[in-house]
């Protein structure tokens, strides 16, 4: 039995939910099929335990995209071998020299092909702006389908407002810039890397910026102390 269950999200869409910390995996069908994010090295097991239950065979999968370069959601890229691997340059860069302490990969794959702020995807029936969104990580990006005004969100937003930790390589501000850029956009659903789907984007974009406004507000009021008291 797998670990891993599976979802149709969306018509030709499914998400695939993998144990402990690894990502979410959404596949969008087509003649050509495309993954984005693969979960950790240690769900690799689950991942393609889940493609078999599908009857996917993992040489149909020509594209993996990541959302960004950690552990989770990009250390099972080894068990697509002759997929193309994409992801934004920043987070391509982590990966392609093995820095580990950003990464949290001991040995990671580097990406055949680097994205950019306003790129396109088009795979399988589905077309993909591309989004530089840093925050989370400098890398992190988002996938938008406007005619299904559908995102895949990483961990840029979570659902119900739950929000990711901004890691070393992130900035807390560029994360508040990247959500209002969001919320500008039209969506019905958003699909997070982590966690349930969002069917309500603007409140959780919303219920995000608020918790990251407060979080810089804290970090404010600290460093005044802390200079005041020097």
């Amino acid at each position: 039995m797998s670990g891993a269950r599976v979802e149709v999200v969306d018509p030709g869409v499914l998400r695939i939910l993998l144990p402990g910390r690894a990502s979410n995996a959404y596949l969008f069908l087509g003649k050509r099929i495309a993954l984005v994010d693969c979960g950790s090295e240690e769900s690799q097991r689950d991942l393609l335990a889940a493609l078999r239950q599908l009857e996917i065979k993992r040489e149909r999968i020509s594209l993996v995209v990541l959302t960004h370069e950690h552990a989770g959601h990009a250390g099972g890229s080894a068990a697509f071998p002759d997929a193309l691997l994409v992801a934004h340059s920043l987070a391509a860069a982590k990966l392609r020299h093995g820095e580990e302490p950003l990464t949290k990969l001991a040995a990671a794959r580097a990406p055949d092909v680097e994205l950019s702020d306003g790129g396109a995807i088009r795979i399988g029936g589905f077309s993909f702006d591309v989004l530089h969104m840093p925050g989370h990580t400098s890398g992190s990006i988002c996938l938008y389908e406007r005619s299904r005004a559908l995102i895949v969100t990483g961990d840029t937003v979570l659902a119900r407002g739950t929000l990711s930790v901004v890691t070393q390589n992130g900035s807390s501000g560029e994360h508040l810039e990247s959500l209002e850029r969001l919320a500008s956009l039209r969506a019905r659903l958003l699909l997070p890397g982590h966690g349930p789907l969002s069917d309500d984007p603007a409140a959780d974009i919303a219920a995000t910026a608020v918790t990251v406004r407060s979080r810089l507000s804290r970090w404010v009021d600290e460093t005044v102390r802390e200079e005041a008291s020097l």
